[in-house]
């Protein structure tokens, strides 16, 4: 026997027996699609992230180095640098800076940010020392007395800028700005330090970015 499906019967059917069915096969893909995503995502203490002024990162046996040494730990390395002059510069710091574990900035900007220095940095203290070195022919930026970052290239002061192989990471304007190394204090990565970390990947990339290029 033979049943007649009229058009009254047809959109009873797509309404409420095939609509909600589709609807539910959508939301469950969709469902999996999500789960999966999430689990192929890497955490932020899975990766090390460098911000920096300058016009190009050129350090690939660094990038090599860290994913070696931190196997396991680290498995993805990030780079983010851009020009000192573009007008964008603020705009990029708030989109990948604040979240970078390792940065380099100009003399300029650290006295720009002021006491937003202390927020945003890893004091280069005693406990600092423990876990990390500074070279001896290297001096600091300090704010009220408390060091945060590492001068790695000073515009005025040639001798003192053979003392870091800067060039050896990154391409950078000379006749611009004194350049500086500092630690995220909202990174993931340092260990001890600031509370919140899962490992130590980004004080071992520190020490190293010390002692690699470093120049007696």
């Amino acid at each position: 026997m033979k049943i007649k499906l009229n058009k009254q019967r047809f959109a009873h059917f797509l309404t409420y027996e095939l609509f909600p069915f589709l609807i539910l096969g959508s939301v469950a893909s969709f469902g999996l699609y999500y789960a999966v995503e999430s689990i192929d995502e890497l955490k932020d203490y899975e990766k090390i992230d460098l911000f920096g002024e300058a016009y190009g990162f050129v350090g690939e046996d660094l990038k090599e180095h860290i994913l070696t040494s931190e196997k396991g730990t680290i498995f993805q390395v990030n780079t983010h640098f851009y020009s000192p002059k573009m007008r964008e510069i603020s705009s990029m710091y708030q989109a990948y800076g604040v979240y970078a574990d390792i940065l380099l900035l100009t003399e300029k900007d650290l006295k720009d940010m002021a006491s937003a220095i202390t927020k945003s940095f890893l004091p280069l203290n005693e406990e600092f020392s423990l876990h990390c070195s500074i070279p001896s022919l290297l001096t600091t930026y300090s704010y009220e007395g408390v060091p945060y970052a590492v001068k790695v290239y000073d515009v005025e002061d040639e001798e003192y800028s053979s003392h870091y192989r800067l060039g050896d990471i990154v391409n950078y304007d000379k006749d611009f700005s004194s350049l500086y190394l500092l630690l995220n204090s909202k990174s993931e990565n340092m260990g001890p330090l600031n509370g919140i970390s899962k490992n130590e990947a980004g004080l071992h990339v520190f020490s190293y970015l010390m002692e690699r290029y470093y120049n007696v």
